[in-house]
């Protein structure tokens, strides 16, 4: 009978935990995220707000500081064949391009976008630091180079020339010399003008103010016309140094026409035999060997025997 009754007061014991928990699962129950969970989460929202509103905020100030518009940025435009540019660009890289023109602006009397009348402005390339133009060819090596730098302009190419308005060469440099054209070529300034080789020119003439002077300083200097060299001075005089020996050769006649002559310094010949002449007037003799000297007047010509050596 005691064993009975227990069984049942623990039976209605579990019945009354079972209904309340039933009770307690009826209630209606919260969803969400709550604790550090919710703050965690409310605070990378509002991060994510910050940097938006900030990429926002730069986005706009780069649109505004480089002045982009539908046509392109700023003094940039992109058109169907290619990119104009109005005023001054600056590039900070290399600029590869096929074509640089200068831009056309239209003068007309129906308006300012009339095409009756073009015309085109200055095209400006300026570099503190020096212009550099390259050609390259099929294989990507570089076939010119043309250098504008501080105080110095220099191409390195295999060809070089300068053309005028016709199409004419009036210089050309190459691996085979300096050639000028048919034009009259000009010297002037202080700097002296050094050839190494032969030239072959009809005529050089010195400046207008300045004298011409031709001079070999290691070697000799031969100058041959095969009709003929003629040298004038008309408002000055020539002068003919040699450090050795100086030949005139003549394969047929030899002229020399002047108002007076004057032979400085000639050896004199004093022959022992008679009184040694004192006077000033002396007869102009020659050698065999080409040699003048000078000699006592109605003597003959008598040389020592030194003389002619």
């Amino acid at each position: 009978m005691g064993k009975g009754r227990s069984r049942t007061s623990n039976d209605n014991s579990n019945y009354h935990a079972d209904r309340d928990t039933e009770l307690l699962d009826d209630r209606p129950q919260p969803v969400g995220i709550y604790g550090w969970r919710k703050r965690c989460l409310y605070g990378f929202i509002l991060l994510l707000v910050i940097l938006t509103v900030l990429n926002l905020a730069l986005l706009v100030w780069m649109l505004r500081v480089l002045n982009f518009n539908w046509d392109g940025i700023k003094n940039v435009k992109f058109t169907e064949d290619g990119m104009r540019t109005e005023g001054q660009v600056e590039f900070l890289d290399s600029l590869y391009t096929e074509n640089i023109q200068s831009l056309q602006v239209n003068y007309g009397q129906k308006g300012f976008n009339s095409t009756e009348k073009k015309q085109s402005t200055a095209l400006k390339i300026d570099s503190s630091r020096g212009v550099y133009i390259r050609a390259r060819n099929e294989d990507n090596n570089i076939t010119n180079h043309f250098v504008i730098a501080n105080k110095t302009v220099s191409s390195r190419c295999e060809l070089f020339e300068i053309k005028n308005s016709k199409g004419q060469t009036k210089l050309s440099v190459s691996n085979n010399g300096v050639k000028f054209g048919n034009m009259d070529v000009t010297f002037t300034g202080s700097s002296k003008v050094n050839f190494t080789g032969s030239i072959a020119t009809p005529n050089v003439r010195g400046p207008v103010s300045e004298p011409l002077r031709v001079e070999a300083i290691s070697t000799q200097l031969r100058v041959v016309g095969d009709e003929g060299v003629y040298v004038t001075a008309p408002a000055g005089k020539i002068l003919i140094k040699s450090a050795n020996q100086l030949s005139l050769i003549a394969n047929k006649n030899m002229y020399l026409q002047a108002k007076d002559y004057y032979i400085k310094k000639p050896r004199v010949s004093s022959p022992q035999s008679g009184t040694p002449y004192t006077g000033t007037v002396y007869e102009l003799c020659i050698c065999e060997s080409g040699r003048l000297f000078l000699s006592q007047p109605n003597s003959d010509c008598k040389a020592t025997d030194t003389i002619c050596q």
